[in-house]
């Protein structure tokens, strides 16, 4: 493989891809000295997430992927950290900083950094300061708040790890999106509506519309985040029994329809309408304007 087809693997250049997300990674630790570290957790970091844009998974994929690395391109980016080149990371290496790391740190760092590509601002200018979680950004249309169990991934007591994220996008489906921000969930998955407001208060809501599962369609959560300044659009099922059946009984047969869509996903066909009634102060639900 030619240094040429190396310096552009997947179409996106190596210096390209570690940009503005090196100096990012420059805040992130991984716990180890400075003293007698051959390599930098930025670098390392910088590296991995370079060959992960080069379609690498796993570490001994990644770790070839780095051997096959310019060495101009190598040594311009530990000079660029900071640091003097300092041969290549292996397996072992590249496996220890990434396990290592402090997860929170760096999810701020990447948070800010796809935030910021995402609406053309400079990653770096928009990173939180010290000890501040919250990468703050141009508003999105939307916040999609959406939970996933990682396959496996544990923590140190076995448990699977499960995550929160918040994904930013336009309102269009297709519209791409990005993760701005993300936390893990301890426990039984029915702690994720808490940790939702925990991440939420990292975020900027301001004049944001966030969308979630039913089981986020809690007061504590429509509260927080009419304060931040945003907007809500939550389920309503039967885990908010009385909720459920307030909006049950309108009068939504004389009710017009708003907008419609058929929806194949999931191997099935759905008609899916929307229709839109003035929300009643019986309800009995925060800041509600609308029910639909």
């Amino acid at each position: 493989m030619s240094d040429a087809d190396v310096a552009s693997v997947a179409g996106v250049p190596v210096a390209q891809a570690c940009a503005d997300l090196l100096e990012l990674l420059s805040g992130v630790s991984d716990g180890r000295s400075s003293q007698g570290r051959d390599h930098s957790a930025a670098v390392v970091l910088a590296l991995v997430a370079a060959a992960t844009v080069a379609g690498m998974t796993g570490y001994t994929a990644m770790a070839g992927w780095v051997t096959d690395v310019p060495q101009p391109a190598l040594t311009d980016l530990y000079l660029r950290a900071g640091v003097l080149p300092a041969g290549r990371p292996s397996r072992s290496t590249l496996w220890r900083v990434c396990t290592d790391t402090d997860p929170q740190d760096l999810d701020t760092a990447i948070g800010a950094w796809t935030t910021a590509r995402r609406s053309g601002l400079d990653p770096v200018a928009e990173a939180s300061p010290e000890n501040d979680p919250a990468p703050q950004s141009a508003p999105a249309d939307l916040v999609r708040l959406d939970g996933e169990t990682v396959c496996g991934a544990v923590d140190a007591d076995g448990q699977q790890l499960h995550l929160l994220a918040a994904l930013a996008g336009g309102v269009e489906p297709g519209t791409p999106v990005v993760v701005i921000g993300q936390v893990d969930v301890a426990g039984a998955k029915t702690n994720e509506p808490a940790r939702a407001r925990d991440l939420l208060e990292t975020l900027d809501l301001d004049g944001r519309t966030v969308t979630a599962d039913a089981s986020h369609t809690v007061k504590a959560t429509a509260e927080l985040i009419h304060a931040r300044s945003g907007h809500f659009l939550f389920p309503v099922k039967e885990n908010r029994r009385a909720l459920f059946d307030a909006l049950n009984t309108l009068p939504w047969p004389s009710v017009p329809v708003a907008a419609s869509r058929i929806d194949t996903s999931h191997g099935r066909i759905t008609r899916r309408t929307i229709q839109v009634l003035p929300a009643r102060p019986a309800y009995r639900f925060p800041t509600s304007t609308r029910s639909g």
